[in-house]
């Protein structure tokens, strides 16, 4: 073999090299790209200890064991309607998640322009991911008729700090509306 030969030889192996190199650094910088975590779908646990703490038959007050997520967003407050005619039997009461484990609400006339003697509710977990959770058990609350000044905003608690339609504490974390709970009056059954 010559030396021209074995000139071409290397220069033929540093071109092929070259040509390799080049092809394999093209138009991409080499540099590694974090991980793009897989989306959230994962929602949280359902709502549990749903309890009624008042009932009327103005207004009502509900409170559950607080969910331990560190992605919790708020909670979903529904009214059942177990009557298999209805055509949706859940009806939101809460606009957007409630930060808060406790909810409190006036009651709604039905049909006919009355106050019903009884609610079915039923709470979910919400996420920041908007993942909901399953419904908690369904808690019956019996609404006894209203005793005492009718001049007291029915959803406040005693101090008043309550109102209107919606959470009695707006909403806000860790908010219990600031007042003294009575005892449970005894119209709640927390049946599935």
């Amino acid at each position: 073999m010559t030396h021209h030969q074995t000139f071409r030889g290397r220069h033929a192996l540093g071109l092929v090299g070259l040509l390799l190199f080049a092809a394999g650094c093209g138009d991409s910088d080499n540099t590694q790209q974090p991980p793009v975590p897989p989306p959230d779908e994962a929602p949280p646990l359902s709502p549990i200890g749903v309890s009624v703490s008042r009932a009327t038959d103005e207004a009502f007050s509900v409170s559950w064991a607080a969910n331990s997520e560190s992605d919790l967003a708020g909670y979903l407050v529904y009214e059942y309607d177990p009557d298999p005619t209805a055509p949706d039997p859940y009806r939101l009461l809460t606009a957007q998640p409630i930060r808060s484990n406790r909810f409190s609400s006036r009651v709604d006339l039905d049909a006919t322009g009355g106050r019903p003697s009884e609610l079915y509710l039923r709470v979910t977990a919400v996420d920041t991911s908007g993942n909901e959770s399953g419904m908690s058990s369904t808690l019956r609350v019996s609404l006894q008729p209203s005793v005492g000044n009718v001049d007291q905003d029915p959803t406040s608690d005693d101090d008043g700090s309550g109102g209107g339609r919606g959470p009695s504490n707006g909403g806000t974390p860790g908010g219990d509306g600031g007042g003294k709970e009575p005892a449970d009056e005894g119209g709640a059954d927390n049946n599935d």
